[in-house]
């Protein structure tokens, strides 16, 4: 429950606010009294949501991809969601093998891996092989 709910704040608030104003809000959810009861996995969520707000690519890459290797039961939003982590942060990072790789393990079973931003994520990985992957797509 508690990870859906902070899902939705950090898909609210990331993308449309500066870090000035972001900041405050996730250094208060990493300080807060209860973080010490969190388990490893929940403090790496907080630590991606940060990660994301603050742009910064590399920490947004590892701490998506350590999720995704060992979380396998999440759900559909959550895996799609540290999917676009992985890879954005990867391919902002230069290692865009790494992104390529973060799609080729977990965007075929992303609901969502058809979408205008996943394709863009996916052919900002390796744009040689963009149109072959996705011509099924483009032919409907």
């Amino acid at each position: 429950m508690w990870l859906h709910s902070a899902l939705r704040v950090a898909q609210t608030v990331n993308p449309y606010l500066a870090w000035d104003d972001l900041a405050p809000l996730w250094s208060r959810a990493q300080s807060a009294r209860c973080l010490s009861g969190l388990y490893e996995f929940q403090r790496r969520w907080l630590a991606v949501f940060r990660a994301v707000a603050a742009r910064d690519a590399p920490r947004m890459a590892e701490h998506a991809a350590a999720l995704l290797a060992n979380q396998p039961d999440m759900g559909t939003e959550a895996r799609e969601y540290l999917l676009m982590a992985a890879m954005a942060g990867n391919i902002a990072s230069g290692n865009r093998d790494a992104a390529l790789k973060a799609w080729e393990t977990h965007g075929e079973r992303s609901r969502a891996g058809g979408t205008a931003a996943f394709r863009l994520l996916r052919c900002h990985a390796r744009a040689a092989d963009c149109a072959r992957e996705f011509g099924a797509q483009a032919a409907r």
